[in-house]
């Protein structure tokens, strides 16, 4: 539970690298960074769409 799977750029591939982190980190709050890599995905637009139409409560 206290791993982290991150999706890394591609470069040279059209398959992105996966990075597994499992060593301890502070808990702190995470900040969101955009992948510009993201935009080329299959159904990027269309998830980007549909959550943006979506309506969520927060707790």
């Amino acid at each position: 539970s206290g791993c982290h799977l991150r999706c890394l750029a591609a470069v040279v591939s059209d398959h992105a690298p996966l990075l597994l982190d499992c060593s301890p980190t502070p808990t702190s709050h995470r900040r969101f960074h955009f992948e510009e890599y993201w935009l080329r995905l299959d159904g990027f637009h269309d998830v980007v769409t549909a959550a943006w139409g979506a309506t969520h409560h927060v707790d």
